[in-house]
Order: C-alpha cells, then structure tokens, then sequence
C-alpha cells in the first residue's frame, strides 16, 4: 500500500473518552459540567489530566481554528461545535473540536480536509480478523478505528494541497499500460477498494498477512482494471454513507438516505423502540430476516448483514453497544457518565442507514471474489516493472506532507499546470533496457576570483 500511496498520518487519539460520543448534545452537557466546575480539583478530575493536557496547559488551537492559544481553565460554557468523526467501523459518532482535550489531534489529518477527500485505513502494525482488509471514510478517522484496539494507520487519498498521494509517476505508468486511458487518483483507490475490501482477500492471502501490511495485486489487464473500477467505486461510495464517488446515472446518489433507498429489498424500521427503552442488545430472528432491539425491529436484515465483521468483531454489536451499553473501560472520568438515559430517535435512523451501507457491501463481495481470483491469474504490474520505469523506489519527499498553497487564485497564464512536479517516468515502447544517457551539459567548474577561464579542451570528431 505504502508504495503506491506513500503518505500516511495516524489517527485521532483523545486519550480521553468524553471528548467523543453517538450525539452532540451529549458533548454539549459535558462541556457545560466541565467548564462550570468552580473548583479548580474538581475540574481536573472531570477533565481526566494526561502528561500532555492539563486543565491549565496552554495549547495551540487546531489548524484552521480561528481560537487562540489558551488552556481550559479560560473554557466558557459554550461547547465548540462537535463534528462527524469515524470512531469504529460505519460508526459515525461526534467529537469536540478542541486540541486543549485532544491530547494526539494528528493536525496534519485536519489539514488534509480537501474536497472529495477519501481516508483509506488498514490495520498496519498487527495481524487483522476476519473481514475486509480496508475501510473507507470520508470522515477523519480515529486512531483505533479499524480493530479498536490500535496498530491502524490512516491513508489520505489527497494531500492538504489537494493533490493526489500517489507515488509520483505511478499514474502515468498506469494510463500508458492501459492504452492511455485516463487513470485518477480516485481509481486507484477504487481499484483498492474493489481487490481488498472484502472477506475473500483475506482468506485468499492469511497466510502472507503474518507479515504486517496490505500488498495489493496490481492488474496489468485493461477489462480487469475497468471492471474493479466499476465494483470499487460502489465500495466507496457506500462505505462512506453515499458522500464520495457519487455518479446518480450509475446507481450511486448522494447522501445516506439515497443509500439506503437502492438497497432492495427495502429495509425499514417496522416497529420503534419504546420512548422509554434503552436496549442492550440486538436479537435476530433469521426465518424472518428481523434485527429486534427491545420493542423495535428492522427487516429485512439478512444473515450476511448481521453477520458482518470487520477485523473478527461483529460491526452491529459494537454499534449499539457503544449507544446503549456501559461505559467502555477507558472511560475514568464522571463526564463519562453524563450519556442519554433512553433511544434516541436519531439513533434509529442512523441504524437504517449503516444496515443499508453493509447490504450494499455484502452484495458486492461475490464480484470482488470473483473479480480477485481473475485479476491474479492474469498479468501483473510487478516491483521490477516499476522500477525499470523509474516509479519505485518511492522519493522521500512522496512519503512527506506537501506544504499547503501558498494562494488560492491562480496565477494567470499558468491554468492547467500541476502545481506539483511531475515525475519523470520511461516509456512505455519497447526498447533494450539501458542505463539512462548522461546529462548533455557539464557542470560550470568553479574558479578563483580574477584567475583567467581555463581554456577550452578541443571536440573531436568520433
């Protein structure tokens, strides 16, 4: 992964759990207790202190944050507006954003906010469960997002300038292999999506996943490209709740309701849960094909939805466990405890969009099988190949951050040209590999101030 998309950042990691949850007015109500603590020993305790913050610490705000450097002991009562973050898998919850009670806000993450931004993240450093090796979000993720427990790192599709991260050249290779064919960077990911965003890639490769990190079969095949283009564009789209890679004409509309209304058979909430239920856990009657959940039930639910896992734990269960269950064992703050006391009605309509987005999935995943089994007993695009056309190793600088723009206006006369130097790459016709030519000018030799130039040595003919 890392050689075709070099640059990475790690997740979000608050290191403390009241900063995030399943409702904004959650957060709101936690703030509003923190900040009218009149006790400074009191506050600290709410505020779960860490070598990194404490409730006097002055930080920096975050980037793009109009507030000034202070600590919260200057906190008002007024919340800064939660955002949408990806904490687990399809789990979108809320989280304050506020670098005074994020001790890890990972600031080039919120740098890298571009339009159409697209989060890839793999579980890196440990060896994953069953499920797919990659998830989507156009969410910023958390650091735990993939298994919960750590070793995942997040992959930004664009750079906070808003070009691609892609090994520099790879593209270009890749559209003269295919006949010239433009090739994106949101193909890439695409075909990503389509070849390890399924069960079947890890059963196929659990033998080559003891060693950390996702290698990628990449298809030397013009028809396999394109038809991983057309499975893993669907991926992403529903992975990210209709919000990335939206084509109406091709069956993928915007937003999660849109999602949620292609999914046939249509799943609806038949029955709502009681006004003054919290239920704990689901219940599924599979002759009926009905999640139940106190005295509401959604159907149809197919047994490969309620099944879904992702990393061996079961998507659904963590859900509305994290909804409606005790506190997690991180959670040491009182602040922990301020959590709604019945369902929410928002809760269920989120509920019907992550049942639609993992239908979406789960209907996929005998294309993607089918499709990995063909791309491997097909030509490849192999490590030598790419390093005889100059592409790999992958630069230094590819696997760094790009500075952000200077300006937003371009400067005219200049439309249409990269703001980032391309990559040289070589062609593609055939030729006898041959070290590269050397350079046609000599470098200027360096002289004495005041000595005379020496002189100039005669060409010969060959």
């Amino acid at each position: 992964m890392n050689d075709l998309l070099p640059w990475a950042v790690p997740g979000i990691l608050p290191k403390r759990t009241w900063v995030y949850s399943p409702d904004s007015d959650t957060l709101r109500s936690r703030w509003r207790r923190l900040s009218g603590a009149a006790d400074i020993a009191e506050k600290r305790a709410l505020f779960k202190e860490t070598q990194s913050r404490t409730v006097d610490r002055q930080v920096n705000p975050l980037p793009g944050s109009a507030q000034r450097r202070q600590s919260m002991l200057e906190a008002g009562p007024e919340c800064p507006e939660p955002v949408r973050f990806a904490f687990r898998p399809f789990d979108r919850q809320w989280i304050i954003p506020d670098n005074r009670v994020l001790d890890r806000c990972s600031p080039q993450l919120w740098e890298s906010q571009a339009k159409g931004q697209i989060h890839i993240v793999e579980q890196h450093s440990e060896r994953f469960g069953d499920g797919p090796a990659t998830l989507f979000t156009a969410l910023m993720p958390d650091m735990d997002h993939f298994t919960g427990w750590g070793g995942g790192r997040v992959i930004p599709l664009l750079q906070k300038d808003g070009t691609p991260n892609v090994t520099p050249g790879l593209l270009q290779h890749l559209r003269n292999s295919f006949g010239g064919r433009p090739v994106t960077a949101e193909d890439l990911a695409a075909y990503i999506a389509a070849i390890t965003a399924h069960p079947g890639f890890r059963s196929r490769f659990d033998d080559e996943l003891t060693t950390n990190g996702i290698r990628v079969p990449l298809t030397g095949d013009a028809t396999l490209w394109s038809e991983a283009l057309h499975i893993g564009r669907k991926v992403i789209w529903a992975s990210t709740f209709g919000e990335r890679l939206v084509d109406a004409e091709a069956g993928r509309p915007r937003g999660p309701r849109q999602v949620w209304a292609t999914a046939r058979p249509e799943i609806t909430y038949r029955r709502q849960v009681g006004r003054d239920e919290l239920p704990e856990s689901f219940i599924y009657d599979p002759d009926r094909l009905e999640l139940h959940f106190g005295q509401g039930f959604f159907g149809p639910v197919t047994q490969e939805v309620r099944g879904y896992q992702v990393s061996g734990r079961n998507v659904l269960d963590g859900w509305l466990k994290r909804r409606t269950g005790p506190p997690s064992r991180r959670a040491v703050s009182p602040l922990d405890r301020i959590r709604p006391d019945r369902w929410l009605p928002a809760w269920s309509e989120e509920l019907q969009y992550v049942l639609a987005v993992l239908w979406h999935l789960v209907e996929l995943q005998p294309a993607q099988g089918e499709l990995l089994d063909r791309v491997l007993s097909a030509p490849l695009v192999s490590v030598s190949e790419l390093r005889r056309r100059n592409v790999l190793p992958v630069p230094d600088a590819a696997r760094r951050s790009a500075p952000a723009p200077l300006q937003t206006d371009t400067i005219p006369g200049t439309e249409g040209i990269e703001a980032r130097q391309p990559h040289a790459v070589r062609p593609l016709a055939p030729q006898r590999d041959a070290p590269p030519a050397a350079p046609m000018t000599r470098p200027r030799a360096s002289r004495t101030p005041g000595a005379a130039p020496a002189p100039r040595r005669k060409r010969q003919d060959p």
